[in-house]
């Protein structure tokens, strides 16, 4: 962050004089809690930027799965995604967001482990959220799976699926709460930008778990409202171009 203007600079308006400092902040789209958007990982010409996804995508209803024993770096099976489930005592809908909480922060924020030892999801795990018709799912580490190809097959995965996922997510624990969560997690996106953002911060509003308030963004769906009432938007469809990714 660097200075944009200090005290230096003195501002004079009729008899008065005025000093002020402001500062400028430049930080990438993928920095904190974000959301992926199709054009992140998906080549097509035509994958949506984040300004062109559905605002109603991003206002769900969530589940959390308790994964939070598996070994770093582990790979979480389709196996354990459904044990998980159903020790849960809960089921996924169709348009439902899933969080899966790994205990990442509680074992690696703060160290450089952050980086690089994070347990994720198993590619034929992704395709398993998406044949349940999820819209999105959301893990606590930098990326969906471990690192290095397992992340770039479960990247490819949600492309070919059409679905996305949020990334960095901080109180990804459900808090013992039973049931569905109300998620809210409306991407921060500057619409001037379009076709350049691959992501979106989203330090949205929920009830429970991902924080605070954050203003709604410019809907740029390409189907709006009109007169005699709301024209729900219709979901980017995924690319057919991109290949089935499996183990």
């Amino acid at each position: 962050m660097t200075v944009w203007n200090d005290h230096n600079e003195i501002k004079r308006a009729g008899a008065t004089q005025f000093t002020s400092k402001a500062c400028y902040l430049s930080l990438s789209d993928h920095a904190g809690t974000h959301v992926d958007a199709p054009c992140h990982f998906n080549p097509d010409p035509k994958a949506a930027s984040i300004d062109e996804i559905p605002l109603e995508n991003f206002y769900t209803e969530a589940i959390c799965l308790d994964l939070s024993h598996v070994p770093l770096k582990h790979q979480i099976t389709v196996a354990e995604m459904k044990a998980a489930l159903e020790k849960s005592g809960q089921s996924i809908k169709p348009r439902d967001t899933v969080l899966i909480h790994m205990g990442v922060n509680r074992r690696l924020f703060g160290t450089p482990g952050y980086l690089h030892d994070f347990p994720g999801l198993h590619v034929d795990a992704v395709h398993w959220l998406a044949d349940q018709e999820i819209l999105m799912f959301g893990v606590e580490a930098i990326s969906p799976a471990p690192e290095g190809e397992p992340n770039f097959k479960a990247h490819l995965a949600c492309a070919e699926r059409g679905i996305t996922h949020i990334e960095c997510l901080w109180r990804s624990r459900s808090r013992g709460r039973q049931g569905p969560l109300p998620l809210h997690c409306l991407p921060a996106a500057d619409p001037r930008r379009h076709r350049q953002l691959r992501s979106a911060p989203s330090p949205s509003s929920k009830t429970d778990p991902l924080g605070t308030t954050t203003p709604i963004p410019r809907n740029t769906c390409r189907q709006r409202s009109s007169s005699t009432g709301n024209t729900p938007c219709t979901p980017t469809k995924p690319s057919t171009s991109i290949p089935r990714v499996t183990n």
